[in-house]
């Protein structure tokens, strides 16, 4: 096969038949605006992103992760994984069990509940001071 065959089966997959569907879209967003508002918190110092990390059975696997690049800390504050149609995405919150977020509401109820963890208030918290020191 031709490197012309191969340019023509990735452009038809990419470009024609490859839109990605609104509801992934959507959740992607949501997590976006958690790591905005997370970020504004925790200050400029303090990088917080949603990388994707690998496709598995239970949807592409999103990485939130926290990063103090003058320190050359990184960890990930828990995973996502979303399939393709939006619903259920499954929630890893420090390599629990998944939880299921049938919906956007249930979404932000899920991570809003794990953020107010004291564990997790108290490691946000430190993550600030150690950005600012």
């Amino acid at each position: 096969m031709s490197a012309n065959h191969w340019s023509d089966v990735v452009a038809n997959a990419l470009r024609n038949g490859g839109a990605t569907p609104p509801p992934y879209k959507l959740v992607l967003a949501e997590l976006r605006g958690f790591a905005s508002a997370l970020q504004d918190e925790l200050g400029a110092a303090v990088a917080v992103r949603v990388e994707p990390g690998f496709q598995t059975n239970a949807g592409q696997q999103f990485h939130l992760r926290l990063r103090i690049p003058a320190q050359g800390f990184e960890e990930t504050l828990f995973r996502a994984y979303v399939p393709v149609d939006g619903y259920p995405v499954g929630l890893d919150f420090n390599a629990e069990d998944l939880v299921n977020a049938a919906d956007v509401e249930q979404l932000r109820s899920l991570i809003g509940e794990f953020i107010s963890r004291d564990t997790i208030r108290a490691r946000l918290d430190l993550l600030r001071e150690t950005a600012a020191n």
